[in-house]
């Protein structure tokens, strides 16, 4: 568990006027930070009031499978190195231009120019009950759902998230420790498609523990997704090797892998592919660009895969353990 954030204190801004020139500068600044942040995911504007407002619900957006897959993936991986005590949580240290945005949007709370109702729309998603967070938590996580969704990826994995949907998540499943069902330092930012599959896998319906059912639902889940993406006719994406690893490293190339072998509609062809692959040499330049058309009984013919999903040679893998 992360260790306790410093809150918020509302109360120091009590009584303090503040002239509408610098009002107005002040929420124009931070309108600017919460669109940077949000990228369009939300509608930010200004209230006829003067005070800042970000739209209740997400706008329409093309959510990536392929993502999604790896969310899952990731999510999966995470909570079995979670299982052995090890974490693949990013090391992202906050910088300084953030702190100084969080400087802003705590004047702009503390001032009142965004109201309570706003702040409990964006940030009170995920917990049982809202009304037991307290005012100076929820604007804290009003800031770090922010910064977190401005990231790109899950803070938990290190999956990238900007093409899907975004819930709150708990980092330790409120059906487990629903002593830590409202504390935010136990609730991030996640991809919907993960938070609805790990969320269902703990509601005790099932004999085997929830921390394990999660990673297998996780796994099945995304397993399903890559067979249905080959039916559709999916087609891998083929990188060049410039020498540089993918950023999720070897520990997601490894982890595909796996899956792949895990899967008898895909064994053969992965096999196929390992012979097809070793019996060619490598052009100068172009490791890794060719591909091998290999007749997977997938449902819909033959489907083609990247020998970059085979590597192992990662330098830096990311990523975060859960429960």
């Amino acid at each position: 568990m992360p260790s306790g954030k410093p809150r918020l204190r509302l109360h120091q801004q009590a009584g303090r006027e503040f002239s509408p020139a610098s009002n107005n500068e002040l929420i124009n600044k931070a309108k600017a930070i919460l669109e940077n942040e949000l990228q369009g995911y939300r509608d930010v504007s200004i209230n006829p009031d003067g005070r800042l407002h970000i739209s209740s619900k997400a706008n329409a957006l093309d959510e990536s499978e392929s993502q999604q897959i790896l969310s899952l993936l990731l999510g999966a991986h995470a909570e079995t190195e979670a299982l052995g005590g090890r974490s693949i949580r990013p090391n992202a240290p906050v910088t300084q231009a953030e702190l100084e945005d969080r400087a802003v949007l705590e004047e702009i709370i503390g001032r009142g120019l965004i109201s309570a109702e706003v702040i409990n729309n964006f940030a009170a998603k995920g917990f049982r009950n809202p009304s037991k967070v307290s005012t100076d938590d929820l604007s804290q996580k009003f800031q770090d759902d922010l910064f977190q969704i401005g990231a790109g990826y899950e803070p938990g994995t290190g999956a990238a998230y900007t093409l899907q949907h975004k819930q709150s998540g708990h980092l330790l499943d409120d059906n487990l420790y629903p002593e830590l069902g409202h504390s935010i330092d136990n609730i991030e930012q996640q991809s919907r498609k993960v938070n609805q599959v790990t969320a269902d896998s703990a509601k005790g319906r099932s004999v085997i523990n929830p921390k394990y059912k999660s990673i297998v639902d996780q796994r099945k889940a995304a397993l399903n997704m890559i067979r249905d993406q080959y039916r559709k006719g999916y087609v891998d994406t083929v990188y060049n090797d410039d020498g540089d690893s993918d950023i999720y490293g070897s520990a997601l190339d490894e982890l595909i892998s796996e899956i792949r072998m895990a899967d008898p509609e895909v064994l053969a062809g992965y096999n196929k592919l390992k012979a097809a692959a070793g019996a060619r040499s490598d052009s100068p330049g172009t490791s890794r660009e060719r591909v091998a058309n290999i007749d997977i009984d997938s449902g819909g013919g033959p489907v083609t895969i990247g020998d970059d999903l085979l590597r192992s040679n990662g330098k830096n893998g990311n990523g975060n353990g859960k429960h």
